[in-house]
């Protein structure tokens, strides 16, 4: 025999989920006063739901998350996204509608990884000044045009001595690699010349 008055708690419950997002509970903003989280939701809000008969309180509280959303700098995202990092592909991420929560993707896949796949394209190689190596390239299908990025080392070192890569996004006019990094330093190619690191 059913319990036809747990059915209708639960009918209650799953209908007050969906109408009412009392809260928030928990949000996380960045520095620019946008949702963003690394590492789970950035917007939480409860709904908290009881079920009464007659005017008794009958059955249990029950806490239901009314919203869990995941955000990054204010990009809503899949949850899986920071939940099962692992499991993010390349060609799901390409295959997003929204050009904001691909880029968002490939950040989560890393750009070393999104580097070492056969459809992107090296464009151009060489070593800066210091002799470090930089690379440009393009990933395709991520914008309307190419998504270049020019890959480059850090000047300073990590506390373990190891010196951390860094990936700059570019214009997809870009055909050198000193040509992307003095662009990032507001610059054209032939007047950036550091002669010294900061």
């Amino acid at each position: 025999m059913k319990n036809q008055g747990y059915e209708a708690w639960t009918s209650r419950l799953k209908f007050f989920n969906g109408e009412f997002g009392f809260g928030p509970l928990k949000r996380i903003l960045n520095e620019d006063g946008r949702l963003h989280c690394d590492n789970g939701p950035a917007y939480i809000s409860p709904t908290r739901i009881m079920w009464y008969k007659n005017g008794q309180q009958h059955g249990m509280d029950a806490d239901k998350f009314g919203s869990i959303l995941y955000y990054y700098e204010g990009v809503r995202i899949p949850p899986h996204f920071f939940t099962k990092p692992e499991t993010v592909l390349l060609e799901e991420v390409l295959r997003n509608p929204n050009t904001e929560v691909r880029y968002v993707g490939m950040k989560v896949i890393g750009l070393e990884k999104i580097m070492a796949l056969p459809t992107t394209k090296i464009i151009h190689k060489d070593v800066d000044q210091f002799g470090r190596e930089r690379i440009l390239f393009e990933i395709p299908r991520v914008f309307t045009e190419p998504t270049l990025y020019v890959k480059v080392v850090n000047s300073t070192a990590e506390p373990d001595g190891t010196f951390k890569n860094y990936f700059l996004c570019v214009p997809p006019n870009m055909k050198t690699c000193l040509e992307a990094v003095a662009w990032t330093n507001y610059m054209k190619a032939e007047k950036y010349q550091p002669s010294q690191e900061s």
